[in-house]
């Protein structure tokens, strides 16, 4: 199994040769580290004390999509989107 990282994502190679417990302890190892929690953490707490304002730029960091504040909005229909509901 090869892996490849493009930015923020890796992407695995899987061969005939690889089991499924392989790929899965593979993928599980490298999901979450400690320091992504913290990171986490921050940006969540920058947006809850920042609101619009630090949306907009991780939007343009983490998406590269340059966003204007009324662009933001989000309908109902959007909101009751089924994916978006557990």
């Amino acid at each position: 199994m090869k892996t490849k990282v493009n930015s923020l994502i890796k992407y695995y190679e899987i061969n005939n040769s690889s089991t499924a417990e392989q790929i899965s302890k593979k993928i599980r190892r490298n999901t979450v580290k400690s320091m992504d929690s913290t990171y986490v953490k921050e940006i969540m707490q920058n947006v809850e004390k920042n609101k619009d304002k630090a949306l907009l730029r991780y939007t343009s960091k983490f998406d590269k999509v340059k966003l204007l504040p009324n662009e933001l909005r989000v309908s109902k229909k959007e909101i009751n989107f089924p994916i978006f509901r557990s």
